[in-house]
């Protein structure tokens, strides 16, 4: 009986494998039974990618550009029904075109198949006037393999220093002969006075000599051949040079203090504002407090200690900063208080870096 419910237990099991090797059979991973094929268009037309998918569903349908996934927008419409995967484009542009590829993926497996957009310009067959090709198309011009102007590198914003030279340089393609033409503020530019127009190996260049604020402003370079045109715009801001900061009137080299009394330390500086002042105390930032009042107004700097006592010995230095630059000033505040239990010696401070400052100033004094 124990040997006959192993065999009954043993048939059970591989009766269930056998249903379940069954079923994985009948399901089947996603194939293509028909695949993309390359696409050549004309740019502005729309353009349609389909193709037919086998295997077990659900199917998961995926489409990507250049390695990108792609998804449903007002230019792109993405459907899978009956089999059949749909991409499509509403109206082409030169960006659109590219490597586009399908993926199909369910339970058991992925599958892609991928193919080509190429995009042709338009080229015009009798005297209707040429129509703008980015979005807009007409049978009155047939393909002739000529591409229109694009900007694979466009201009960019640029700040200037009142004096400077400023540049703006873009790459282009297209079918050539191309025309070059650059604009401020929908004004043409040529070349001569300020202006500095080339347009060598694709690559257009526009220098403004001496800037000043006048020249601030939007600045296009437009390209067109006979199949096209396009442009491109940037900013051009004009910044007032800046002047470093620079002390006017330093800080005294060394300044005595007595316990008790205040001190202060002055200076005067010049630069474009706005200016930042900082204080330091053996290398440490010091702040306002109510005994010490730190102030910088009508370009003098200003520190000054109402209660001076030992612990305010030491080597202050200021810092004046703007966009420009920076500058540091020096003063060795020495302690002259009276002498006290410790031992030290008039002028001496517990501070060994005090000490040293003190003594070669009383060595460049004699």
């Amino acid at each position: 009986r124990h040997d006959r419910g192993k065999i009954s237990l043993f048939l059970a099991v591989l009766s269930q494998w056998r249903i379940s090797v069954a079923n994985t059979k009948r399901k089947l991973p996603p194939s293509f039974s028909r695949k993309l094929r390359d696409i050549h268009e004309t740019v502005g037309l729309p353009i349609t990618f389909d193709c037919g998918i086998n295997g077990s569903e659900p199917i998961e349908v995926t489409w990507y550009k250049d390695g990108a996934q792609i998804r449903d927008g007002y230019n792109v419409q993405i459907s899978y029904i009956n089999k059949v995967a749909v991409l499509q484009i509403s109206q082409t542009d030169m960006s659109l075109s590219g490597q586009y590829t399908c993926t199909a993926s369910n339970a058991i497996g992925t599958a892609s198949c991928s193919a080509k957009l190429i995009l042709t310009g338009l080229t015009k067959i009798h005297n209707s006037p040429l129509i703008l090709l980015y979005g807009i198309s007409s049978l009155s011009y047939k393909l002739k393999g000529k591409m229109p102007p694009f900007f694979d590198i466009p201009i960019t914003h640029v700040d200037a220093v009142v004096g400077d030279s400023a540049d703006f340089e873009c790459h282009v393609s297209g079918t050539r002969p191309i025309k070059i033409t650059w604009s401020k503020d929908n004004r043409e530019l040529r070349t001569g006075g300020k202006y500095q127009i080339s347009y060598i190996e694709n690559i257009a260049h526009l220098t403004i000599l001496k800037v000043d604020k006048g020249d601030s402003g939007k600045y296009s370079c437009h390209a067109s051949n006979e199949v096209g045109k396009e442009s491109c715009t940037a900013q051009l801001n004009i910044k007032e040079r800046q002047n470093p900061p620079t002390f006017t009137k330093k800080l005294s080299e060394t300044v005595e203090e007595t316990e008790g009394n205040s001190f202060k330390l002055e200076g005067r500086v010049s630069g474009t504002q706005p200016l930042m002042v900082a204080w330091y105390k053996n290398n440490q930032e010091i702040y306002g407090s109510p005994n010490c009042e730190l102030a910088f107004e009508n370009n003098t700097i200003l520190l000054l200690i109402k209660n001076a006592g030992p612990a305010d010995a030491g080597l202050y230095t200021c810092k004046v900063s703007n966009e420009a630059g920076s500058t540091l000033c020096t003063s060795s505040i020495l302690d002259h208080s009276p002498l006290r239990s410790s031992g030290l010696k008039l002028g001496e401070s517990s501070d060994p870096l005090i000490n040293a400052a003190s003594a070669l100033q009383m060595e460049q004094l004699s």
